[in-house]
């Protein structure tokens, strides 16, 4: 069973990192916004709402990814992280593949994402391999 993923993200605590304030985004860059909802285990889901900022042509740039626990009895727990994304060529099956790696910026975590095209990213682990679950582990761009 493969839930030892970054999903090591179910193992928060409810110290939150603090959200840093998106500083001027020069006419260069580019914004986009993903969004899905990954398995728990222990909760209904986890609903991620990831955005990028970055220069255009970049491989760098930065993040803010909010985890939303849903269906936990309470009312939805969100965390959020903060930190730098940087680009990785090659993943466990292919060595052209597009990781974009997120390190947050206090270095506790470190999330791994397929770049599997212009529309979706897929979570990987630490090891740059996707599941072996059906389960769904993508998100969508939707900005």
């Amino acid at each position: 069973m493969i839930l030892g993923f970054s999903l090591d993200a179910c193992k928060h605590t409810k110290q939150k990192s603090p959200v840093v304030q998106e500083s001027s985004v020069s006419e260069d860059s580019v914004k986009y916004i993903y969004e899905g909802i990954l398995p728990a285990a222990d909760a209904a889901g986890i609903r991620y709402t990831l955005t990028i900022s970055a220069p255009q042509n970049s491989g760098d740039g930065t993040f803010v990814l909010q985890q939303a626990y849903l269906g936990t009895g309470e009312k939805d727990t969100i965390f959020t992280t903060t930190g730098r994304r940087y680009t990785h060529r090659g993943d466990a099956n292919d060595i052209n593949a597009t990781v974009w790696q997120l390190k947050s910026d206090n270095g506790n975590e470190i999330f791994n994402f397929l770049y599997e095209n212009d529309s979706t990213l897929i979570l990987l682990n630490e090891n740059f391999e996707k599941s072996d679950s059906e389960l769904n582990y993508s998100l969508r761009l939707v900005k």
